[in-house]
């Protein structure tokens, strides 16, 4: 059951040598009256879903998450998903290749000689990567959203749940709490494991045909087993969306299929569907919002397959107006029947909700 490539145990020595050996600066960010972590990291990281990563910078200043001041002056992760994230994913992966050119100098870390072999990171006891000028295959779609979007399911996960907080008095599970989780080692399960801590939430029915297509099961975060006993195990919160609820369900830690190394095609193949959940309460469809889609394996969609949002065109005068793109999303996810996805692009101008008109403009080839 070992698992949790995404949850990276040399993070930090990775970090510092990274942006070190990229030039980058630093980046502060001082909030301002009405704003949370989730906005902050929409603007700064192009992503909200990054919160956590603002959070873990400066948990020196933030007590609880939900609760940040006016004045405070935060460190920005220097590296977004595109940079940092994807490479210490591709790092963790064996997916970065050294790469050097004619006359280029040799990168050292700073206090160390140039000659000197930079130190080896072990991130596994396959693979170990050596710090330098890396080439990445880069993910055409963030391995943390692909995990995060969670997916919808006919049938739901029962493995366990997060029976109790190790901690007493605590009213809300978040990072680095500890939990108790009812499964031990007669389950299979070892120190070190990473699992995956959710919950599901309302029914799925297609909003044109009224079939039910299941229900969503969100990812609330990710736990690391550090101690266990025959019945049940310790676990640490090493990533968390929202506080973890007591009752939350546990499942052994799936590894998201993230598609690197390919481009994006437009497609000769005509697949149309319909947007039929979306992860958000809220009506109106938002940029960089996590939807899910009529369409999934049995269609041939694989992740990073690009889908445009339409509506149909009017009749005026008697001519039918052509069909009027409305916005774009890129497929996360995939399941046999169904897709998680996240919308890309929006028309602002219009209310756009669930049961909008999809069809494939681009594959990942």
């Amino acid at each position: 059951m070992k698992g949790g490539g995404m949850v990276r145990e040399a993070s930090v020595i990775l970090s510092i040598l990274l942006v070190w050996g990229l030039g980058l600066t630093q980046e502060t960010h001082v909030v301002e009256k009405g704003e949370t972590l989730w906005r902050i990291s929409s603007n700064r990281l192009e992503d909200p879903f990054h919160w956590w990563q603002i959070y873990k910078a400066n948990v020196d200043q933030i007590e609880d998450p939900h609760w940040i001041y006016p004045g405070q002056r935060f460190v920005i992760p220097p590296l977004g998903y595109e940079e940092a994230e994807v490479m210490e994913w591709s790092l963790a992966h064996g997916q970065a290749e050294r790469e050097m050119g004619p006359g280029e100098a040799e990168m050292v870390a700073p206090g160390e000689e140039p000659g000197v072999p930079s130190p080896e990171v072990e991130i596994s006891a396959e693979e170990t990567v050596r710090v330098g000028l890396w080439k990445q295959q880069v993910p055409i779609v963030p391995p943390s959203l692909v995990y995060r979007a969670g997916y919808v399911t006919r049938e739901r996960p029962e493995w366990a749940q997060v029976a109790a907080a190790v901690q007493t008095g605590v009213r809300e599970i978040l990072l680095h709490h500890e939990v108790l989780v009812k499964r031990g080692i007669q389950d299979g399960v070892q120190e070190g494991d990473f699992l995956t801590v959710g919950r599901i939430g309302k029914g799925v029915r297609h909003p044109r045909s009224g079939k039910a297509l299941g229900k969503v099961f969100y990812v609330v975060g990710t736990l690391r087993v550090t101690a266990v006993q025959e019945n049940s195990c310790r676990a640490l919160v090493e990533e968390c969306y929202e506080s973890i609820k007591l009752g939350d369900i546990v499942i052994p830690f799936e590894e998201p299929i993230v598609p690197t190394g390919k481009e994006l095609v437009e497609t000769g193949r005509q697949v149309e569907g319909v947007i039929v959940a979306k992860f958000a309460d809220e009506s109106k469809l938002m940029p960089s919002e996590i939807v899910y889609i009529d369409r999934g394996k049995e269609d041939g969609i694989h992740a990073g397959d690009v889908f445009e949002v339409y509506r149909m065109g009017k009749k005026m005068r008697g001519v039918l107006d052509p069909t009027r793109v409305v916005g774009e999303l890129q497929v996360l996810r995939v399941r046999e029947e169904t897709c998680s996805a996240v919308m890309t692009s929006i028309d602002n101008r219009l209310d756009l909700r669930v049961g909008e008109l999809i069809r494939l403009r681009r594959e990942a080839m």
